[in-house]
């Protein structure tokens, strides 16, 4: 008997202010996407063995260990980078331990207590509320409580283009508690405004499926999240993907930076339109004088997958 499981990608858009003090003040924003995903065979067994890329071969053991599994066999099919902006560590614990549950016959958690017991969803609980719902989420600003506010479903011609230059990756998650823990945010009257209306904004346009009002609040939260983590990534976007940024808004394209990127994305009306962003980006990439991979990916309008075979 084995598993295959199947989680697409978190893209996260940023912050928003969601009142209250330190502990529960930002909410964040979150969409799942069909690609890049994971997709891996899970069976038990009486030793470990295991096919992928070695850097997920920790959240393997971890998932396993929570579960109370002794032995696997997994075999990862295919996988997003980790620490890249798409929330890999978080997908991967999820969707192994889900099936190692299953695999041994034990109903599993609800997705939220799950998350917990494998460490996640500290700060932001838009991973593991993609992993359930997929589409579009906003959480409550309550970490260690991952609490969807908004769920929405995207309109499925809709398209995002995703750029993932190959430059420094993103923060470990040491690297990012370290930062989240230590750091007090302060932010002004006037950013914490801009940030929340952004929000507002984003989520009533994807519910209306006005893309031009949807990426016009993404761009709020993206300018109001970058401003409060300036401190660290050294301006409203890190390092070099300042200039990335910069170069396609001279094109008019709104690009915002997932997590501590470097994966950066925009979303476009559909297939066609995306088609030719591509291009665009690689053109805008060489520009600044970078080089990476552009993807194009539907929203994913509904959560992981976890089927049991034989």
């Amino acid at each position: 008997m084995r598993a295959e499981v199947e989680t697409g990608s978190r893209l996260h858009g940023g912050f928003y202010y969601a009142a209250g003090d330190w502990n529960v003040r930002w909410g964040s924003i979150g969409f799942y996407v069909d690609n890049p995903k994971f997709r891996a065979a899970v069976e038990l067994s009486d030793r470990e063995q295991y096919r992928g890329p070695q850097e997920l071969l920790e959240y393997v053991k971890k998932a396993a260990k929570v579960a109370g599994v002794q032995g696997f066999n997994v075999e990862v099919h295919e996988s997003p980078p980790i620490h890249r902006g798409f929330g890999t560590g978080t997908q991967v614990l999820l969707s192994l331990y889900m099936a190692f549950k299953a695999l041994k016959g034990e109903q599993p958690e609800a997705v939220e207590e799950a998350a917990l017991k494998l460490g996640r969803a500290r700060h932001s609980g838009a991973g593991t509320l993609a992993f359930k719902y997929g589409g579009f989420i906003m959480d409550a600003g309550l970490p260690g409580r991952p609490t969807p506010l908004v769920t929405l479903k995207m309109p499925s011609e809709w398209r995002f283009v995703i750029i993932i230059p190959k430059i420094e990756r993103g923060l470990t998650d040491e690297e990012e508690e370290s930062i989240m823990e230590k750091r007090q945010w302060g932010n002004s009257e006037s950013n914490i405004a801009f940030m929340t209306s952004g929000a507002l904004r984003l989520a009533a346009g994807i519910a209306r499926g006005d893309l031009d009002d949807a990426l016009e609040g993404l761009r709020f939260v993206q300018r109001g999240t970058g401003i409060l983590f300036a401190s660290v990534q050294g301006g409203e976007y890190r390092g070099k993907l300042n200039d990335l940024a910069a170069e396609a808004w001279r094109s008019r394209v709104i690009l915002a930076q997932s997590s501590w990127g470097p994966a950066m994305y925009t979303i476009v009306e559909n297939e066609y339109e995306a088609q030719g962003d591509v291009m665009l980006m690689k053109e805008i990439m060489s520009n600044v004088g970078l080089s990476g991979e552009v993807i194009i990916s539907p929203p994913r309008n509904y959560g992981a997958s976890i089927k049991i075979v034989g």
